[in-house]
């Protein structure tokens, strides 16, 4: 299963923090966002791999526009149980 990661606000995309591949964390920028001369982050809402990125720098971007896909990365097993953890 893929996320959709969306533009919070129209403005402008001045800044790509990521490329198809990369690996990011919980939190990490992928991209800034201009509008009314202030720049807002937009973050990875989980550790993912970017699968694709669908905005270049200098677009015009909409409030709620798909600028990236995201695949979550697989839990990591440890061999424990939960109640051993």
């Amino acid at each position: 299963m893929t996320t959709s990661v969306t533009s919070p606000l129209q403005g402008m995309i001045v800044s790509i923090e990521v490329s198809p591949g990369d690996s990011v964390g919980a939190g990490a920028v992928l991209f800034l966002v201009e509008s009314m001369k202030m720049h807002h982050d937009v973050v990875a809402p989980e550790a993912a791999t970017v699968t694709a990125v669908l905005t270049t720098i200098g677009a015009t971007v909409d409030a709620g526009q798909v600028l990236a896909h995201l695949a979550p990365v697989p839990e990591i097993s440890t061999g424990k149980s939960q109640r051993e953890r």
